[in-house]
């Protein structure tokens, strides 16, 4: 999935609309995403070389990547949809940890 990761975390789009959006850039743009495969299997390769410590560097480098991939093949068409805003969710301090487990309690409750 070339995209859907990327879409789900700007757009907040479901795994299937992800799936389906990622298998159309492929079905669009064959020879590059080819390309694309190829240039990921191949970094990963070379960062597993030096006891997996090379994927410190690899893995961020290739996220960053596919975030301009994202951005030039998905956000520059002009049928976009505009992104939504995210849902409020009320704060939760990490202090109420195991307290917000328990969403029917009341803090007034004690």
């Amino acid at each position: 999935s070339v995209v859907s990761f990327p879409l789900m975390l700007d757009r907040h789009a479901g795994a299937f609309e992800s799936m389906v959006t990622s298998l159309r850039v492929v079905a669009k743009n064959p020879v590059p995403m080819a390309a694309w495969g190829f240039i990921v299997a191949v970094l990963l390769a070379l960062g597993t070389i030096p006891a997996f410590l090379g994927l410190a560097v690899v893995i961020p480098l290739l996220g960053h990547a596919t975030w301009h991939l994202y951005r030039r093949v998905i956000v520059s068409e002009p049928g976009a949809r505009p992104v939504p805003p995210p849902p409020h969710r009320p704060r939760k301090p990490a202090a109420d940890f195991p307290a917000n487990l328990f969403p029917w309690r009341n803090r007034t409750d004690a």
